[in-house]
């Protein structure tokens, strides 16, 4: 099968590239910079150079057998979103009428607070500030006629990239241990986090194109950890002596004016991907948390500068 990739040609496009490769596929990657050409010509990956909008991008688009979309499109700081003038939209376009997979990248604010307990695809949706686009937008996508349209809502939290995204994930609860020599949670800390490994992600995006049906939610979703935990292990990372405590919002804003929205709980449930032979099994994010907060302690007490640190 030719499938064509748009979006983070050199991040996570990449990654599921590879993957589909691995599996026996051709791949065409969209990217918008030329000097990537190289690189991504050696990794056998094909790259269309341009804009989804250009006359040629959308002809390689019509000629693929499945097109994936791999980022959730940025709107910031855009008060109004036309989802119709959205790369995913633009490239469903491309497919009109041929009946072919498109699988897109939403994201988990579409649930807004979920509490502790993980919601499944089917919840109700009520999007955080800033994503109030987002229903319209996979509507139109699932609900697309002549085109098999998928829908894929990653964890909140996606780590295993290199270099990590959970650096600024973390950044905040880092900053608020760094500054009470603690782990630190705001309130009880019992909201919850949903969490992936991006082999993990990219494995998904392959199984829903073998299997995934037109007008399908999937959540990327291989655990759920709470901020106790999240804090607990940073803590523990660090070294701090002693044991993680809440903080009041009041004081935790002094340190981090957002804090407010590290109450939140998002929470998923990944059973739907399961059943669809979705096996995640690499490891967890909390493994990786620690290994972020021992390498920031040990930069800390060096006081050198973080690119100066060598991986273990």
């Amino acid at each position: 099968m030719r499938v064509f990739i748009s979006g983070s040609e050199l991040g996570f496009g990449f990654v599921v590239g590879r993957r589909l490769l691995a599996e026996g596929h051709k791949v065409a990657i969209l990217t918008s910079f030329e000097d990537l050409i190289p690189n991504l010509t050696k990794n056998k990956l094909n790259p269309v150079l341009g804009d989804v909008r250009d006359a040629e991008v959308q002809r390689e688009v019509a000629k693929a057998d499945a097109v994936i979309d791999v980022d959730t499109p940025f709107t910031f700081p855009r008060k109004r979103v036309h989802v119709s003038r959205l790369r995913p939209s633009l490239l469903r376009s491309a497919l009109k009428g041929s009946g072919k997979p498109l699988i897109v990248t939403s994201h988990a604010a579409i649930l807004g607070d979920t509490g502790a307990a993980p919601l499944c695809e089917d919840a109700r949706l009520r999007p955080l500030p800033g994503f109030a686009w987002l229903p319209r937008f996979e509507k139109e996508i699932l609900n697309s006629r002549g085109v098999r349209g998928v829908v894929i809502r990653p964890a909140w939290l996606k780590h295993g990239s290199k270099p990590s995204s959970l650096l600024l994930s973390t950044g905040a609860w880092i900053k608020l241990a760094r500054r009470f020599r603690r782990g630190k949670f705001v309130h009880t800390g019992e909201n919850c986090w949903s969490a992936v490994h991006v082999d993990d992600l990219a494995d998904l995006y392959c199984v829903a194109l073998e299997k995934a049906t037109a007008g399908t939610i999937l959540h990327a979703v291989s655990e759920n950890i709470s901020t106790q935990e999240l804090v607990a292990t940073i803590h523990r990372g660090y070294g701090f002596k002693g044991e993680p405590s809440g903080i009041s919002l009041t004081d935790a804003r002094r340190t981090i004016p957002s804090a407010e929205r590290f109450t939140y709980s998002h929470a998923l449930s990944g059973d739907r991907a399961r059943a669809l032979g979705w096996i995640p099994a690499r490891e967890s994010v909390l493994q990786e948390v620690e290994r972020i907060a021992r390498d920031a302690a040990l930069v800390s007490r060096l006081r050198l500068p973080r690119t100066e640190c060598k991986e273990k």
